[in-house]
């Protein structure tokens, strides 16, 4: 009589590869809200605030991108 012997290998199956994309999906939704709370408060200031900061109105979503994002 044979007997057959299965290895599995849970760390590189099907589940396994969920888990790491809801956890890439996570950190991504997690760094969208960030430069969205950063745009948003950089929007909400005046231009004389900006001005006063040294930033033009229309920096402003490339100076969120940069401060979540990095360069």
């Amino acid at each position: 009589m044979a007997q057959t012997i299965t290895n599995i290998q849970p760390d590189f199956g099907f589940t396994k590869r969920v888990q790491a994309f809801v956890a890439a999906y996570r950190e991504a939704r997690l760094e969208q809200q960030k430069y969205n709370q950063t745009f948003r408060e950089l929007d909400g200031l005046s231009d004389r605030e900006l001005a006063d900061i040294g930033i033009r109105r229309g920096d402003i979503a490339d100076i969120a991108q940069r401060h979540v994002f990095g360069a």
